[in-house]
C-alpha cells in the first residue's frame, strides 16, 4: 500500500509534462540497508532538490521511510510502486527506476550508501550523506520521557551494548560481552543492554549474565525510543548490525565491530564527515574484510562467487544467506578476526569517543569547514591539524592532506594521503594521488591515477575532468589538434557542472588554457593563443610552459623582441628547457 506522507513531506505538485526527475527507489530490509538508502536519498535530494522521491520497502520500515524529509511517497506494495511508476511516465516525467536489493551493495568495495549513489549515477560530498528520520515532535518526547525514567539515578558514563545473535561470522561472543560489562561496571559506569531475544535462529541478541547495575532494555523499545536512548548515552558498542546505522541518526560515539565488511564500507556519516565519533574495530586477520575477495580471481574465491551470483537470481535464497553467514576464507571457528577484538580494547574505545570533547570538535570543523569554502589553504591546514588531535579519522587526514596540496607543500600532501589511502582507497584519495603526481610533472603517472579514480567509481566527475584534459595534452603533444579541442571542450563541460567544493580536485583552469593556447597555435595565429597563454601565465606564474608559449604567441604575431624576452623567462624557470633555449639561439644567432 501507498502510505501517506508526514505532515513535514514535501509531495510537489504533478503537471503534465513536468520536468522533475523521478527517482523509484526500492530496499525491501534489513534495517541497517534501509538507513544507509537513506543516506544516499539525502544526498540525492542536495544534487537535485526538485526530484520527486518515491520510495518502496517493507512494511515493517515503512514508517521509518515515511519519516524521512527527503522521501516524498512510500509504498509497501509493489504493484501500487510499480502502478505509480507508470503514472508518472504516462505525466512525461522522465523515471529513473533502481532496485536496490540483494548482497552485492553489502559487499561492494565503495561504502554501502556510495554503492547505492554509484547505481543512480551519482556522487556525493560526505557532508550530503546523512541519514535524516524525522519523528514527531510529541513521538519523541513521549519516548525520552520513557528513557529517562529508565536511567535515573545510573552512575556514570551510559554505555550501550547491542550483542546482536546475527550471522556467526559478525557476531563477538558472549564471553567477551560479559567481559565488556563488567569492565563498564568496575569503572563506575552504566551498561545499557538493548535488542530483541528473538528465538529465531540468527537473529536477536545473544543471552548476558544479568547484573544489578545493568539497565536492560531488551524488548521494550521502538525504534524513536532506541534513537532517545542515543541521545541520552555516551557510547554504542555492537558488530555490523543495524542498529549501528540507528544509532548513526544521533551523536552518540559509535564503536563497531567489524569482519566481514571492513569499517571503511560501514560507519555512519555524520556531521559531514565519514566517521565522525566513530571507530571501527577488527583483528589481525589480513584477510579481514573478506567479502571483498569476491572482486579477486581464484578457487579460493569461487564459492564466495557463486553465493553472490545465486543472490542476484534469487534473492533471499536460505542457501545463500547460510553460506555468507558462516563464510570465512581461513576456515576457522572461532572467527579469529572478531576473538582478537578483546574486551578491553572495545573498552579503550569506548572511552575515547564517549569523553571526546564535542564542543571543540565542532569549533574546529566551523574553523577548517569556512577555510576549505573559501580556499584560504593556509587558515584549513592548522584547524584541520587540530581536528586530527582531537580524533583522527582517515576523512579528516584525507582532507588535510588536499589542503596541503593546494597550499604547494606535495611531499607532505603524499605523506598524509598515503596514511588516509592506507585505512581503504576512495576515489577523492586516488585523484588527489593523480593532483600530485601531475604537479610533480609525471603526466602519465597523474593519467594512470586518475584513471583508477574512475575506475574506483564512476560518476565521480572530476576523475572524468581530469581525464579529459590529459587526454587533449596527448592530442596536442601527436598532433591530433581537432580532437584535442574536442576534449578541451569535454574537460569544460564536465568542470562547469561541478559545484564550487568539487573544483578543489580539479585540475586548474590554467593548466586547459595553456593547452588551448599550443592547440591554437598549431592551426593558426592570432590574439586567441596569447590570451589563453596569458590565462594560463597569470594563474601559474612558476609554468615555463606558459612563459614559452607566450614568446611562441608574439613570435608569430612578428615581435621578436618580446618574445625572446618570454624566452628567458621560462629558462629562469626551467634552464635546461631545451625548447626556449632553440628558439632563443635563433633570435639571438
Amino acid at each position: 500500500m501507498a502510505l501517506p506522507p508526514p505532515p513535514a513531506s514535501r509531495v510537489p505538485p504533478s503537471p503534465e509534462g513536468s520536468d522533475q526527475t523521478v527517482y523509484a527507489i526500492e530496499r525491501l530490509g534489513g534495517l541497517g540497508d534501509v538507513i544507509m538508502a537513506l543516506s544516499a536519498v539525502a544526498a540525492l535530494r542536495a544534487l537535485d532538490a526538485h526530484a520527486i522521491i518515491l520510495f518502496h520497502t517493507e512494511p515493517r520500515y515503512a514508517e521509518l521511510v515515511t519519516h524521512s524529509p527527503h522521501v516524498d511517497r512510500v509504498f509497501t506494495s509493489g504493484t501500487e510502486f510499480n502502478v505509480a511508476i507508470q503514472e508518472y511516465t504516462r505525466k512525461n516525467h522522465f523515471v529513473s527506476q533502481h532496485r536496490l536489493n540483494g548482497i552485492a551493495y553489502g559487499i561492494n568495495k565503495l561504502h554501502q550508501v556510495d554503492a547505492f549513489l554509484e547505481a543512480l549515477g551519482l556522487h556525493a560530498f560526505p557532508e550530503h550523506k546523512s541519514a535524516v528520520v524525522a519523528w514527531p515532535s510529541k513521538v519523541m518526547a513521549q519516548s525520552r520521557t520513557k528513557i529517562q525514567a529508565a536511567l535515573a539515578g545510573r552512575p556514570g558514563r551510559r554505555i550501550i551494548l547491542h550483542p546482536a545473535n546475527g550471522d556467526r561470522n559478525r557476531k563477538w561472543s558472549a564471553a567477551h560481552w560479559n567481559a565488556l560489562a563488567d569492565r563498564i561496571i568496575q569503572s563506575g559506569d552504566t551498561p545499557v543492554l538493548t535488542g530483541d531475544d528473538s528465538a529465531v535462529p540468527f537473529k536477536g541478541i545473544l543471552k548476558l549474565a544479568p547484573r544489578p547495575q545493568m539497565v536492560d532494555l531488551t524488548n521494550r523499545l521502538s525504534l524513536p525510543d532506541l534513537m532517545a536512548l542515543c541521545q541520552a548515552c555516551d557510547a554504542f558498542v555492537s558488530p555490523d548490525s543495524g542498529p549501528v546505522q540507528v544509532a548513526g541518526l544521533t551523536d552518540i560515539g559509535i564503536v563497531g565491530i567489524y569482519s566481514t565488511v571492513p569499517a571503511r564500507c560501514r560507519l555512519p556519516f555524520r556531521h559531514g564527515q565519514f566517521g565522525w565519533r566513530a571507530l571501527g574495530l577488527v583483528g589481525d586477520c589480513p584477510k579481514a574484510g573478506c567479502y571483498h575477495l569476491f572482486l579477486k580471481d581464484g578457487p579460493e574465491q569461487q564459492g564466495l562467487q557463486d553465493a553472490i551470483h545465486q543472490d542476484l537470481l534469487h534473492p533471499g535464497c536460505q542457501a545463500t544467506n547460510q553460506f555468507m553467514g558462516e563464510y570465512c576464507p581461513n576456515q576457522q571457528d572461532p572467527y579469529c578476526c572478531l576473538e582478537q577484538v578483546g574486551p578491553d580494547r572495545v573498552w579503550e574505545a569506548c572511552r575515547r569517543v564517549a569523553d571526546l570533547d564535542l564542543a571543540s570538535l565542532a569549533a574546529t570543523r566551523g574553523r577548517w569547514q569556512a577555510a576549505m569554502d573559501t580556499r584560504t589553504w593556509a587558515e584549513a591546514i592548522p584547524a584541520l591539524e587540530q581536528h586530527l588531535a582531537l580524533f583522527p579519522t582517515a576523512d579528516i587526514t584525507f582532507r588535510l592532506a588536499l589542503a596541503q596540496h593546494h597550499a604547494g607543500h606535495h611531499a607532505k600532501a603524499l605523506e598524509l594521503l598515503m596514511e588516509s589511502l592506507a585505512k581503504g582507497p576512495t576515489a577523492e584519495g586516488l585523484n588527489l594521488l593523480g593532483l600530485l603526481t601531475f604537479a610533480w610533472g609525471n603526466h602519465l603517472e597523474a593519467e594512470s591515477h586518475f584513471a583508477s579514480a574512475h575506475r574506483w567509481m564512476a560518476p565521480f566527475a572530476p576523475a572524468a575532468a581530469n581525464l579529459a584534459l590529459l587526454e587533449a595534452r596527448t592530442c596536442l603533444k601527436e598532433g591530433r589538434f581537432s580532437e584535442g579541442f574536442s576534449a578541451l571542450a569535454e574537460f569544460g563541460r564536465i568542470r562547469g557542472n561541478l559545484t564550487e567544493p568539487w573544483l578543489s580536485h580539479v585540475l586548474p583552469p590554467g593548466e586547459a588554457e595553456l593547452i588551448r593556447g599550443y592547440l591554437v597555435l598549431g592551426v593558426s595565429s592570432g590574439d586567441t593563443a596569447l590570451k589563453a597563454f596569458i590565462s594560463a601565465y597569470m594563474e601559474k606564474p612558476t609554468s615555463h610552459e606558459a612563459a614559452f608559449g607566450l614568446g611562441e604567441a608574439l613570435r608569430q604575431k612578428g615581435n621578436q623582441e618580446e618574445a625572446g624576452k618570454w624566452y628567458r623567462t621560462a629558462l629562469k624557470l626551467a634552464p635546461d628547457f631545451q625548447p626556449a633555449q632553440e628558439r632563443l639561439a635563433a633570435l639571438e644567432g
